[in-house]
């Protein structure tokens, strides 16, 4: 793979409609919608294809929540109590993982000001429902989740750039596994991913 890989245009659109699609989820999941639209419309204005996409998120967002018979509040409270679980399985992470990880790594956490940067490494960490990337001593990153023995491994170890590049080249399949676990990701899961590279 080539290390100064730069994604077209076009890649670099999709990732960023992508990211007007999780802002709709939030519109709905967040108990400050207010504060989710100010954003929004600080990063997108009057972008209509980043509106429909916005739509489309907060439409399936809310009928997840007519589905589960909640109310808006109790819909927050849901979201956050589930945030809640995953901010604890990151600490987790962060302290060193679960008895048994071999891992010598730091935890990478998502970054909103490097989407620009690298798009499809922060698509591809929301497709995988926020699973961190490691950071190797060596300047190597991966995709893992160290809470689970084994450590379920969602990438091949590299640098950013090509890391990146892996991202962009193969983000289909990290939209299929998105579509095909779904319900487990939304719900703060980490179903294992069949290793493809």
């Amino acid at each position: 793979m080539n290390a100064t890989y730069q994604p077209t245009e076009q890649e670099e659109r999709d990732a960023a409609l992508y990211y007007a699609y999780q802002f709709g989820i939030a519109s709905v999941c967040e108990a400050d919608t207010a504060a989710v639209l100010s954003d929004f419309d600080q990063k997108f204005g009057d972008d209509p294809e980043a509106l429909e996409q916005f739509n489309v998120g907060a439409k399936e967002e809310e009928a997840k929540r007519a589905a589960l018979g909640m109310t808006p509040e109790q819909y927050h409270a849901h979201c956050e109590a589930k945030r809640h679980a995953f901010r604890e399985r990151q600490e987790k992470t962060r302290r060193g993982g679960t008895a048994g990880s071999q891992l010598s790594a730091t935890v990478h956490y998502f970054c909103p000001d490097k989407t620009k940067e690298t798009p499809f490494i922060t698509e591809v960490e929301m497709l995988l429902g926020g699973i961190p990337q490691l950071m190797f001593p060596d300047g190597t990153y991966q995709f893992a989740d160290q809470d689970r023995t084994p450590v379920a491994v969602y990438s091949p170890r590299l640098p950013e750039p090509e890391l990146e590049a892996f991202c962009c080249e193969n983000i289909e399949r990290y939209q299929q596994h998105y579509q095909q676990n779904k319900e487990a990701i939304d719900n703060y899961e980490t179903p294992e991913i069949v290793p493809f590279w």
